[in-house]
């Protein structure tokens, strides 16, 4: 699955530096050399209008980013680029991605045209929250113009999970309890007994007794379904543990996660912001997405007595 983004334009600005010194050199050249004086004063001008032209053509640009829910760290995400303008323009954009509260690293692209595929591989684990695209205008003779910036900066557009790494004596663990988990991220809550109406065969201890004297409703208590879930908590060490180590562990639980996936539902628990999380995954990409933000720290202990869990972590 994939989302598309309008990037708002964040800078618009010219580099003339490179084109008034071809400009002059080519004047300077018209004296030096008489005989060709006025082939090079033509060149000087011709540059000068190829130059405004391509601003001319540039005019209303528009970009828009397709990009991927979720990656892996090593695995390269098809980003998708689309320039727009009023007039057909060639282009050379460039897509660059920076994640939060880590350094950028941008991986570059170079090509021509108005929608493009930019194959970037991520090299770090994290979510992505600025996307940047920078469009750069060539003229005729192969100078830079005028350069567009488009920047999308809000909530994690993009979350890289991290590769995986052999799950060699790591296990999961089991659990009859229900559990719950939703698109927002919060915490689980104990499931409540249902109510159906009473069927041949059920206990009379599992009548509603109270609720047949008030409304003549004849209906039993019954527990929901229970799954027997895999639940992989995923620990990436406490507070003092180096990224890189806790980037090897997400991959263990990566890999983990992965292995128990195709024989049947598996809950990752993690730590995110302080706080303790619960998601049923399906798929690879819901693994990356879940552990792209992943941190070390402590889980909180509610959490995980509500799953069955007796133990606490640290």
């Amino acid at each position: 699955m994939s989302q598309t983004y309008e990037l708002p334009l964040a800078d618009r600005r010219t580099t003339p530096l490179v084109i008034w010194a071809a400009v002059l050199l080519l004047f300077a050249l018209s004296f030096r050399f008489e005989s060709i004086g006025i082939v090079l004063w033509c060149a000087s001008i011709a540059l000068l209008l190829d130059a405004a032209l391509v601003v001319y053509r540039a005019r209303g640009l528009r970009c828009t980013l397709e990009i991927p829910l979720a990656g892996s760290v090593g695995t390269a995400l098809k980003v998708r680029v689309r320039l727009d303008t009023e007039s057909n323009v060639a282009v050379t954009p460039r897509v660059g991605l920076a994640a939060a509260d880590q350094v950028p690293r941008p991986g570059w692209l170079q090509t021509s045209g108005d929608f493009v595929d930019a194959p970037i591989t991520p090299s770090h684990r994290g979510r992505f929250d600025q996307l940047r695209v920078s469009a750069t205008h060539r003229g005729v003779f192969g100078l830079d113009v005028i350069r567009h910036d488009f920047v999308y900066d809000g909530p994690p557009a993009l979350s890289v999970g991290p590769q995986l790494v052999s799950h060699m004596g790591l296990r999961p663990e089991r659990t009859n309890a229900p559990v719950h988990s939703d698109d927002d991220l919060s915490p689980i809550s104990a499931a409540e007994p249902i109510l159906r109406p009473w069927q041949l065969g059920d206990r009379t201890s599992s009548i509603d007794w109270r609720r047949l004297e008030r409304l003549d409703e004849l209906v039993v208590r019954s527990s929901p379904r229970v799954h027997d879930d895999v639940i992989i908590v995923c620990d990436l060490g406490d507070e003092d543990t180096s990224f890189e180590e806790a980037d090897r562990l997400a991959g263990q639980w990566a890999s983990l996660a992965r292995h128990h996936l195709t024989r049947g539902r598996v809950a990752l628990v993690w730590s995110e912001q302080q706080a303790t999380h619960v998601r049923i995954v399906e798929n690879d990409d819901d693994i990356a997405w879940v552990l792209a933000g992943a941190t070390s720290g402590p889980f909180d202990v509610d959490v995980l007595t509500k799953l069955g869990i007796s133990r606490a972590r640290d």
